[in-house]
């Protein structure tokens, strides 16, 4: 009898293709129902927050984009004040 009902359920699981061929897991049959949804869900959540970012960082290349155009020198002093701090850090120690 537990044989029999042991088999039912690896049938069961075997049968449980619910359409996520493309997804991960969605070809291995051993894979439970659960796992399958929550994988799209994260999948789900990565793609909103791939799509924040994106967005955030559109908007903060305008922003650098439009003070650059603004405050050419201020931009060009800022440049060079940078790169003299990270040579400063970059460069070996004397000792």
């Amino acid at each position: 009898m537990n044989q029999g009902a042991q088999l039912q359920a690896d049938e069961a699981v075997l049968q449980d293709n619910d359409g996520l061929e493309g997804a991960p897991f969605g070809d291995v049959p051993n894979v439970p129902r659960e796992l399958k949804n929550r994988m799209h869900l994260l999948e789900d959540q990565v793609a909103e927050l791939y799509e924040l970012v994106a967005d955030d960082a559109t908007r903060s290349a305008t922003v650098i984009e439009h003070v650059i155009v603004e405050r050419p020198w201020l931009s060009v002093a800022l440049a060079f004040g940078l790169g003299c701090a990270t040579a400063a850090l970059l460069r070996p120690s004397r000792g």
